[in-house]
């Protein structure tokens, strides 16, 4: 079984909303497809944490972030490809300086969301696990 590591962001704007990003059936190794995300994703080979979750956040949204805290590890075994992939996702709270978001391809939509409004759409359940702390 193939283990992967993953940084994922917490962004939060002035407003104190959460960016969320919904993902989108073109997303290749899509497992949530029309589910609701944070930005992030598998660090590649010889890439720091930092620089992955940098790189990731970037290609997803277009975003610079600069990663603070570390919020909460989790971890679980999707099927990628017909393939059962270990992935353990580390959950950063992270800070921006513009917030215009740049969509790639493997979103359909964002949205700057309040803690509240998390119920009311289908948010993935380690990210909606994460926000509620």
């Amino acid at each position: 079984m193939k283990l992967c590591v993953a940084g994922k962001a917490i962004i939060f704007d002035t407003k104190k909303r959460i960016l969320l990003l919904k993902e989108s059936s073109k997303y290749i190794d899509g497992t949530n497809v029309g589910r609701w995300g944070v930005p992030g994703g598998r660090l590649e080979a010889e890439e720091t944490i930092e620089s992955g979750l940098i790189r990731e956040v970037m290609e997803e949204t277009g975003l610079v972030v600069r990663k603070g805290r570390l919020l909460d590890a989790l971890e679980n075994f999707p099927k990628i490809s017909g393939k059962t992939v270990h992935i353990i996702r580390l959950y950063y709270e992270c800070s921006i300086e513009s917030n215009e978001v740049v969509l790639s391809e493997d979103h359909d939509e964002y949205r700057w969301v309040n803690k509240d409004e998390i119920e009311s759409l289908d948010v993935m359940d380690d990210v909606k696990e994460i926000i509620k702390k």
